[in-house]
């Protein structure tokens, strides 16, 4: 019962991280589109 336990908790896990690493691309490619609206401005 503990392993099947473990395996619950460790994909709960990778799908946490997932949501992290999509967040920071998204705010990456927000910044990115902002500095080029300046640049433009400019």
């Amino acid at each position: 019962m503990p392993n099947s336990e473990n395996r619950n908790e460790n994909e709960e896990g990778t799908k946490s991280q997932e949501s992290k690493d999509t967040k920071i691309l998204e705010s990456t490619v927000t910044v990115d589109a902002a500095d080029n609206s300046t640049v433009t401005v400019d």
